[in-house]
């Protein structure tokens, strides 16, 4: 979980110099932990999602991240632990 942790901390760092990285880091890191289907690791999941609609807002693109989201939800309305941990994004 380490690697995770250094990750989250560069991300951070560099949110506002890189976002195009952040962003394409960022849902990576949330669509693995979703595929792998198990509803302990959702929340982490959010936490990547929270930082790739911050790194959306940065460029000025809230449309992108809504298009997105809304698309994770609905190809996940099936998940309701999921739906809850990413509801409000």
């Amino acid at each position: 979980m380490w690697s995770f942790n250094l990750l989250e901390k560069v991300t951070e760092a560099v949110i506002s110099h890189r976002p195009d990285w952040v962003i394409r880091v960022s849902l990576k890191q949330s669509d693995g932990l979703i595929a792998k289907t198990q509803s302990k690791l959702y929340p982490i999941a959010a936490r990547w999602l929270e930082r790739a609609k911050k790194a959306y807002h940065l460029k000025g693109q809230d449309a992108e991240w809504q298009a997105y989201i809304d698309n994770l939800r609905a190809t996940y309305a099936r998940r309701p632990a999921l739906q809850r941990e990413i509801q409000g994004l």
